[in-house]
């Protein structure tokens, strides 16, 4: 008998037939965008009958929300925990940094379907805009948390850690995302090594740094 904390029997096979749908859905929209997509298709890709979507998700536009989430979500699994723990601030962000090849490689699905629905292809609306304000918010919120405690240990020059922040998401964003769309041009690695370099060239107090900058 299955306790109060663990899920019956019943809801574990919900969730995975939730996430075999959500997982056809990602590899369709990725491949031709959201409006070329029909549940009838997704149903046919994910081995179930299209009656059977709908109770999952109303329409394919909350389909599509919820997809959004699950990946955003499974993204950000990868790239904050390494901000937590025992190591120093700069040991934390040159993790953080390098933690983003591992995301491309990991998530590159997810990015490529984020590419069309960032240039129009996919479902445009002020819930998809207002996930994408609350990642960036928690990603800031970490980043710049770690940013100010090296500050105060004086590990880190003092400047405004949310800008920095604010800054270093922006430019790990923007590489992922040109690697995505073409990772065998795009040595992505190299490119993670130089935004390290040039982030704590500004970034390290070299007066309280006693190793090499």
């Amino acid at each position: 008998m299955a306790s109060a904390m663990e899920p019956s029997r019943k809801e574990r096979e919900r969730l995975q037939h939730r996430q075999e749908i959500l997982s056809a859905a990602l590899q369709l929209f990725a491949e031709k965008g959201f409006h070329n997509v029909s549940m009838q298709e997704i149903a046919t890709a994910a081995q179930f009958a299209t009656g059977t979507l709908y109770n999952f998700f109303p329409s394919k536009e909350d389909l599509f929300f919820e997809l959004l989430v699950a990946t955003a979500d499974a993204g950000l699994d990868l790239i904050l925990p390494v901000l937590e723990g025992t190591d120093d601030e700069r040991d934390k962000l040159s993790l953080f940094i390098r933690s983003h090849e591992r995301f491309a490689r990991e998530q590159a699905v997810a990015l490529r379907l984020y590419l069309l629905e960032s240039r129009g292809w996919c479902l445009p609306g002020p819930k998809v805009e207002a996930k994408k304000k609350e990642i960036d918010a928690r990603v800031t919120s970490r980043l710049s948390n770690v940013i100010a405690a090296g500050i105060r240990k004086g590990l880190f020059n003092d400047i405004d850690p949310v800008v920095a922040a604010k800054c270093l998401s922006a430019v790990l964003e923007s590489l992922i995302l040109v690697a995505a769309e073409d990772p065998q041009v795009v040595d992505l690695p190299a490119n993670l090594e130089k935004v390290e370099a040039v982030f704590f060239r500004g970034l390290v107090n070299s007066s309280g740094d006693k190793r090499d900058a």
